[in-house]
């Protein structure tokens, strides 16, 4: 598209840092445009550069990675599982959301319910081999049958 300013390209995270502010908005609105198409190897970098600011917790976290988030999952973050609600990390990371899953409730062996910070709701996902796989909302009422 032509009202891009500069071409895509990935970054490592210490580039991504040295980004200023527009540039690194105008990137996001690409990501949010093309959806899961590109920025894949920045994204990954993005996340290797959280995992190495925060190691201290790394006995707490489940899994940590890239996604959408929001109505229509227009909103990049990274995201990241815990098991203690204690844990404290700021809302942004890299200037990117950063969206905290608290277990709420451990269902099979690699299920698990899951009280999201951006959102709210709880929602049953599959972590397996640190991959989180959606799958859905979390409805108790159903469990009880």
């Amino acid at each position: 598209m032509k009202f891009f300013k500069k071409k895509q390209k990935n970054y490592t995270y210490q580039e991504w840092l040295e980004l200023d502010e527009e540039f690194i908005s105008e990137e996001l609105r690409r990501w949010t445009l093309y959806g899961r198409k590109i920025g894949k190897k920045t994204q990954s970098e993005l996340v290797k550069g959280f995992n190495t600011e925060y190691s201290k917790i790394k006995a707490e976290v489940l899994t940590t990675g890239f996604d959408f988030i929001g109505w229509g999952s227009l909103i990049p973050c990274i995201y990241i599982v815990v098991s203690n609600s204690k844990i404290r990390l700021p809302n942004y990371f890299a200037s990117l959301p950063l969206n905290k899953g608290i277990i709420q409730e451990k269902l099979e062996d690699d299920k698990y319910v899951i009280k999201w910070r951006h959102g709210g709701s709880k929602n049953l996902v599959q972590i397996k081999n640190g991959k989180l796989k959606h799958l859905g909302l979390y409805k108790w009422r159903e469990r009880k049958k």
